[in-house]
């Protein structure tokens, strides 16, 4: 009876279930496993958000990595610091706003999310628009490879217990039509 008592006392208290998108379709899964669909959907939540910038560049790209610093590594942070600084020496920040989106047609697939070691690989197609003053100075369409790894981080500071690492690949494409025509990830 003591034994059963301390395994009761000393069982997992806690157990992460990712629900696939569709509860209709039968599934079965395993406690703590990630799907790739639930890795899919969180890179784009994250991304847009650190990409928005509303006031310009100098002011909201700092912002929203601190606001968002729970869903990115130490290692991605530094880097976009980094990107920062250099940004703000050379006044290429100065009144940016900038706007990411993903392409209607970056849709998940199979091809969309790889596992690579220890973490995933998630191509995306986005579209950039980037403006200073009311007038546009950049729109492109990029096709990007983002590096994503769990992140044991509390729970309700970052319930996905993910993290963004990095842009593994920024290939920029010509138009949403390019991206159609080479799919959703390269072989």
């Amino acid at each position: 009876l003591t034994l059963a008592v301390w395994g009761w006392h000393s069982a997992q208290k806690d157990i992460t279930l990712y629900y696939p998108p569709n509860m209709q379709l039968s599934t079965m899964m395993k406690a703590g496993v990630v799907p790739e669909e639930t890795v899919y959907a969180f890179v784009p939540l994250i991304l847009q958000q650190l990409h928005l910038w509303e006031k310009g560049g100098d002011q909201d790209y700092e912002a929203n990595r601190f606001r968002l610093r729970q869903f990115m590594t130490e290692t991605y942070q530094r880097l976009i610091v980094s990107e920062i600084d250099d940004g703000t020496a050379k006044g290429t920040l100065r009144g940016l706003k900038r706007r990411m989106q993903v392409l209607p047609t970056s849709v998940y697939t199979d091809d969309s999310v790889q596992v690579v070691g220890n973490h995933w690989l998630v191509w995306l197609d986005v579209e950039i628009l980037d403006s200073i003053a009311g007038m546009e100075v950049n729109r492109g369409v990029h096709r990007m490879a983002v590096r994503v790894v769990r992140y044991d981080i509390n729970r309700d500071a970052n319930p996905w217990q993910l993290a963004l690492d990095g842009i593994e690949q920024d290939m920029p494409l010509v138009t949403e039509k390019e991206a159609r025509k080479f799919g959703s990830a390269p072989s």
